[in-house]
């Protein structure tokens, strides 16, 4: 039983398949009873536009990110939230999406409504590993931009790619609105390659990730790795040809974690992490440790190659992002700066220090964040103990659990604006967005138990593997 917490919240009691997920509580709230997504509004009725999902089976299951598409507002497109991953055995999204794997570990891609029903999806298949790591949505045309890594042979809707080499290689696959594949490519070289992020830059995507040894597919033609490991970039035009492809690195190894357009300039942001001199060509950074970079891919005035300049950050950066005014917030993962007591800061534009927490006995890292339409910075991550944060607000986990912060246009932390969400488990977090109608969506894994508790409800997903899938949509 759980009593009133003031928002009409009164008993949680047990059931079975609601919204398809064994064994998920049903929230009773004042105003209108029993309430099958598992919260309340403020006015102390259902809120149905709330809910949380769980996809697996008894194998391993994986969401690595997400993105999310308004659609026309006055049309007959809605919105609708793609994610993707990996899996084995099957998944099952319900409607008719049951997915099974060919072999081993496959990709697959899913389109969610706004109610968290599939509207289409797609597996990735064939002999050897397949895993589905980066998606973005062009918002001018709705067109699915997907990326990811393939052993064997890739098959996905009778188009094969054939690999070059027995290590992984990269893919890129642009899907249409109504989820109809429109064209994929292969692409990387000899030795080991891990995709990292996309955009999408005058509707067509850019991937970057890194690698090892000789790059062999790409326009550029054959180029060996410039370090043990290195940052690739590849660029694909409207006709779905690879204009570009480079690899850059530091003197012992460079890792990119993610890439933006400039909402304002259209310009290229590639962010990661670097150890050693990084050679940027008007410059070299040098680091003592692990350090964090920004390249800026600003476009020529007079049309000729787009110019390089870099960002040099003390810490490695994990995750970074821009609001519709540009203002570019990082977020750095400083690790272990006293035995037993792990950090994480979040920057504004490299110098104003939005959040630091500290977890006294535990650890605590961001993994994502993203930018809401009121220009509200949220972030994504996993922590353990206490998460103390600097104005004050502290969060706590027994089992490493997942937390929300929100920073608000002025880059004050607001009062109640940090959650925690956590079960019986292990859960990561792998992705976060936002909808025009001032909801987030969550997506990650778990094992165990689930609580997604926002403060409006608190519905619990059971998990059935040793991973399993949970997305939710949720007031925050």
């Amino acid at each position: 039983m759980r009593s009133s917490l003031g928002w009409g919240l009164t008993t949680l009691l047990g059931c079975n398949a609601v919204l398809g997920i064994p064994e998920q509580v049903v929230v009773l709230c004042e105003q209108s009873g029993d309430c099958p997504g598992g919260y309340c509004g403020s006015d102390d009725r259902c809120d149905d536009q709330q809910w949380a999902l769980r996809f697996g089976d008894a194998d391993d299951q994986a969401v690595a990110a997400l993105d999310y598409y308004d659609g026309d507002r006055e049309g007959p497109e809605p919105g609708r939230l793609v994610m993707v991953g990996s899996f084995e055995g099957q998944l099952d999204f319900g409607e008719g999406h049951r997915l099974e794997s060919v072999d081993g570990r496959d990709a697959y891609v899913v389109a969610l409504g706004p109610d968290g029903l599939p509207t289409w999806s797609h597996h990735f298949g064939g002999p050897g590993d397949q895993r589905a790591t980066a998606i973005d949505i062009d918002i001018e045309t709705g067109m699915v931009h997907v990326a990811g890594e393939f052993g064997g042979d890739l098959e996905i809707d009778g188009t094969v790619l054939p690999t070059t080499s027995g290590q992984a290689q990269g893919f890129v696959a642009q899907i249409d609105p109504a989820g109809s594949l429109q064209w994929a490519r292969a692409f990387g070289g000899t030795q080991t390659l891990e995709v990292r992020d996309l955009v999408t830059v005058n509707g067509a995507p850019t991937v970057v990730g890194s690698y090892q040894g000789p790059w062999t597919r790409g326009p550029a033609g054959a180029f060996d790795s410039p370090s043990a490991v290195a940052g690739f970039l590849v660029s694909y035009d409207a006709t779905a040809t690879a204009s570009v492809s480079s690899g850059f690195g530091a003197s012992q190894s460079l890792s990119p974690c993610c890439v933006l357009i400039d909402p304002l300039t259209n310009d290229v942001l590639i962010g990661g992490r670097f150890r050693g001199d990084l050679d940027t060509g008007t410059a070299v950074l040098s680091s003592e440790g692990e350090d964090g970079f920004v390249f800026f891919l600003v476009d020529d005035p007079n049309g000729g190659p787009r110019q390089l300049s870099a960002l040099h950050l003390g810490e490695p950066l994990q995750a970074f992002g821009t609001d519709s005014l540009a203002r570019l917030s990082l977020a750095l993962n400083v690790g272990t700066d006293t035995p037993g007591v792990s950090i994480f800061r979040l920057l504004a534009d490299a110098t104003t220090e939005l959040v630091r927490a500290e977890t006294p006995e535990g650890s605590a890292e961001i993994f994502t964040l993203t930018h809401n339409r009121d220009n509200e910075t949220l972030v994504f991550g996993q922590f353990d103990g206490t998460l103390d944060l600097v104005e004050g607000a502290s969060l706590h986990a027994d089992d490493p659990d997942l937390f929300v912060v929100t920073i608000d246009e002025q880059w004050r932390l607001p009062p109640g604006r940090a959650w925690a969400f956590g079960g019986t488990g292990e859960s990561t977090p792998t992705g976060i967005a936002t909808d025009d109608d001032g909801y987030t969506f969550v997506v990650g894994t778990f094992d165990g138990e689930l609580s997604l508790d926002n403060g409006r409800g608190a519905p619990v997903l059971v998990g059935e593997g040793r991973r399993d899938v949970f997305v939710a949509r949720l007031r925050l």
